[in-house]
């Protein structure tokens, strides 16, 4: 796959790489990539980012978990229905410097395993770096509000 037209029409990239967590999807159009999993359109899709600063673009951060979000490692936050996640060291926090932000999930259909050479077909580009994309454990995901904390998947 060369690339998919986005849902403005610009040709939009779908980047096959290892993030911070597992094998993963990523693209500025998180529609295309729901199309990819076969899940809805409109559904929502984490946001990942290289740094705490560039998470105010998505969203803003209660005062009270700044200092627990700004540490926290391989962690999911959703506030006022946006998800996230900072990454601030590795490979993928490179890649994601050069774009600003990108939209991540699993590679994979939805409710499935990863299969690489489903992976493989759907991806416009293949990121390796001499070493296997491998799926491994998702994120956290912790959903926050003003005063408290909601794991929805640990």
């Amino acid at each position: 796959m060369d690339g998919t037209k986005s849902s403005s029409g610009v040709l939009a990239l779908i980047l096959l790489i290892q993030t911070d967590t597992t094998v993963g999807f990523c693209s500025k159009d998180h529609k295309i990539l729901n199309d990819i999993k076969d899940r809805p359109r409109e559904q929502k899709m984490i946001k990942t980012c290289s740094s705490f600063k560039q998470s105010a673009d998505i969203t803003r951060v209660p005062a009270s978990f700044k200092n627990r979000v700004r540490r926290s490692t391989k962690s999911t936050f959703i506030i006022n229905n946006r998800a996230f996640r900072v990454v601030k060291s590795g490979f993928y926090s490179k890649i994601l410097k050069r774009f600003g932000w990108l939209y991540s999930t699993s590679a994979n259909r939805s409710g499935s395993s990863y299969d690489e050479l489903f992976a493989k077909e759907s991806a416009s580009v293949i990121v390796e770096r001499g070493e296997m994309l491998y799926e491994s454990s998702a994120s956290a995901i912790l959903k926050l509000n003003n005063n408290k904390i909601v794991k929805v998947r640990a």
